[in-house]
């Protein structure tokens, strides 16, 4: 597992509730990047790249924090999850027992996407992924060619 960054060595004190109550704030009031509430007749999606999620120290305010704004979206995909995956764990915590999730496979820079939703506006399928190859074959004997087709389901 890749070495954990430090936090900064400055003193930084964090009031979550007016974090909270500012994050608010700033989504309500800004006409350009305004963010609807979730209705039943709408679906707001999102995507999220969160540096290092668990390679660095994070308090549990900042874990607080990022659940608030994930808190705003019914479907949401989030990028660079370490292998280490309790920071993001205790994030899908915080939400409440509505929201789920789903990891990716490992990616670059042992990686993974996951992507948290709300389970009472999205459904997950029975199968998340399917892998089909076509092997092109080429007989010995006969010089011919075939195909075969191997597939591979998994959830």
């Amino acid at each position: 597992m890749p070495a954990s960054f430090p936090r900064p060595t400055f003193e930084h004190k964090v009031q979550l509730s007016q974090e909270i109550k500012s994050l608010r704030a700033y989504r309500d009031s800004r006409p350009d990047i305004k963010i609807p509430l979730s209705k039943q007749t709408n679906l707001l999606l999102a995507t999220w790249n969160i540096a290092n999620l668990g390679g660095q120290d994070r308090l549990p305010e900042h874990l607080k924090m990022i659940a608030e704004i994930i808190s705003w979206f019914d479907l949401i995909a989030i990028q660079e999850i370490k292998e280490n995956s309790q920071q993001f764990q205790e994030i899908v915590k915080l939400l409440g027992k509505k929201h789920e999730f789903i990891f990716s496979d490992i990616a670059g820079n042992n990686e993974r996407m996951a992507f948290i939703y709300n389970s009472e506006k999205v459904k997950m399928m029975k199968e998340v992924a399917e892998l089909s190859i076509l092997v092109l074959t080429l007989s010995q004997n006969t010089g011919e060619r075939s195909a075969i087709q191997i597939q591979s389901s998994s959830l």
